[in-house]
């Protein structure tokens, strides 16, 4: 793992337990929030690669997965569980009864 992945997962680490710091983003790593939360999601899972147990990995993906929840429409949320292929949803505003939000899953090869 490089120096840029470790300090991207690092920052989570260190600012999930307060909701994050997404101000800090764009000046410290040059890209977006939708796209820092993006490519956390691959980090977390290369699992061999990391020194976190699951528990914690698995509490940084929820965190992540909810910060792109917040961002927009659409977003990626990398690898499934078993790392076999990348799920992509999208979230669009009301459902057939308009009582909340329609959410497609597809899945890419």
């Amino acid at each position: 793992m490089d120096t840029y992945t470790r300090a991207m997962l690092r920052f989570v680490q260190e600012w999930h337990p307060y909701g994050g710091c997404d101000d800090q983003i764009m000046p410290e790593f040059g890209i977006t929030e939708t796209t820092f939360y993006q490519r956390v999601l691959a980090i977390l899972e290369h699992r061999r690669h990391l020194q976190l147990d699951d528990s914690e990995r698995l509490a940084l993906r929820s965190f992540c997965i909810t910060k792109l929840h917040e961002r927009g429409p659409t977003y990626r949320t990398g690898f499934s569980d078993t790392g076999a292929q990348a799920e992509v949803k999208s979230v669009r505003p009301g459902n057939a009864d308009g009582l909340g939000p329609t959410t497609d899953n597809t899945r890419i090869r």
